[in-house]
């Protein structure tokens, strides 16, 4: 399916199609508890993805498996390189972080995934990404491989898009623990199961990837971004670097901008990942918002302090609500 919307354009149509072997596991995940329990039969791409290839091609240099938030490695593409500048070359992948990548109008149908699909990249972009999922994965209780599902990344028009330095993100799969089978564990189109009897687990896995998303980029677009059932948004989550951009050498991490995508994100993932009734989405930085925070804030260890306080408060929230809302730690 192709989607048009007024701030992004049409999305980006995929990369010629390839499949491979399957990925091998990444190693040295530690298991601290099993994966938050799994919600009811649900209409999703499960058998699709049991019979689908998979691919574990590397076009470009990966990510460490000794990254933190603080250095990584790759190959041609430097941490100093990085942060002297925002655009690098194009690259062209069918993988993030060893994990192969696939296109969502090819999902849509709930027979076939199309294969493993390559998305053109800003290469800055694309090492900014690779390190968001190694944090997604390494801050939750499930299995590699992961599946990275996309409306895409490169489109030929002005903005973050036409840089390849935008993502559409609309699904993640990875192996359930318990079972050693595949689970879609983040869903972006909220049409699809906000009235579903398990509505609450996936908004809380939604939210929750959001709050990682939010750990590095200061942009994150979901489907609150306006009250409207036709929000462009309600189908995907979009994130680039374009308030990252004004952080200069800071722009590898996120920060605090007091934007209105970023308050209303807060908001839902107080109410979702953290079970605060009393926030709604107001779109404003309200009492009831920055009394949640602070409550969550004292919970993690850190209180007197919230997450507008400091980029490192806002990165420590963001870090904590994303292990709470999958149960790698759940914080009392």
């Amino acid at each position: 399916m192709s989607i048009n919307t007024e701030l992004e354009g049409p999305s980006p149509e995929p990369g010629t199609q390839e499949t491979s072997a399957s990925p091998v596991p990444i190693q040295g995940k530690e298991m601290s508890k099993a994966a938050l329990e799994f919600p009811p039969s649900f209409k999703s791409t499960e058998q699709a993805i049991a019979s689908a290839g998979q691919s574990d091609a590397r076009e470009v240099g990966s990510v460490s498996p000794d990254a933190t938030s603080s250095g990584f490695r790759t190959q041609g593409v430097t941490s100093a390189g990085i942060q002297a500048g925002l655009q690098g070359p194009r690259i062209s992948a069918r993988e993030l972080w060893g994990q192969p990548t696939f296109y969502e109008g090819s999902f849509e149908n709930q027979n076939s995934t199309g294969g493993v699909r390559s998305f053109t990249y800003d290469s800055k972009f694309y090492v900014q990404c690779e390190r968001w999922l190694k944090f997604w994965y390494d801050n939750n209780p499930w299995l590699s491989p992961v599946w990275v599902v996309s409306f895409g990344v490169q489109v030929n028009k002005t903005g973050w898009h036409g840089t390849g330095q935008a993502f559409d993100l609309t699904r993640l799969y990875a192996k359930r623990p318990d079972t050693g089978s595949f689970s879609q564990l983040f869903y972006a189109d909220w049409r699809d199961w906000h009235t579903s009897s398990a509505a609450a687990w996936y908004a809380k896995l939604y939210w929750g990837t959001v709050a990682s998303l939010t750990y590095f980029f200061d942009v994150v677009l979901t489907y609150s971004y306006d009250d409207s059932l036709q929000d462009s948004h309600q189908n995907h989550v979009h994130f680039d670097v374009s308030e990252n951009a004004s952080s200069g050498g800071a722009w590898l991490l996120g920060r605090w901008h007091s934007s209105r995508s970023q308050i209303t994100n807060m908001q839902y993932i107080l109410l979702h990942c953290w079970g605060i009734q009393s926030v709604k989405g107001t779109h404003a930085y309200d009492k009831a918002t920055k009394a949640a925070a602070a409550a969550v804030m004292k919970r993690v260890g850190r209180p007197g302090r919230l997450p507008s306080d400091s980029q490192n408060d806002w990165l420590h929230f963001h870090h904590a609500s994303w292990q709470h809302a999958n149960g790698r730690h759940v914080y009392p």
